[in-house]
């Protein structure tokens, strides 16, 4: 994930970051999604995404709880 990263922020170069939005989530589809990582486990490595707001859909209950992240 990290080199994927890498590879985003140089795509993004020169565009300012409060022009992008990075977009994440786990979709809507009916499978169970059993190994789906959490968003803890890799919302450090997003954040070094240059964007100026991070959109993180959780529309699969699994991960209701994960805006909880944020109150720590």
């Amino acid at each position: 994930m990290a080199q994927q990263i890498e590879v985003i922020n140089h795509a993004l170069r020169g565009i300012p970051e409060d022009r992008v939005r990075y977009h994440t989530c786990y979709s809507t589809n009916t499978a169970p999604r059993a190994s789906d990582l959490e968003l803890r486990q890799y919302v450090d490595l997003m954040l070094q995404i240059k964007a100026g707001a991070y959109v993180i859909e959780a529309a699969n209950p699994r991960h209701e709880h994960e805006w909880e992240i944020w109150s720590a």
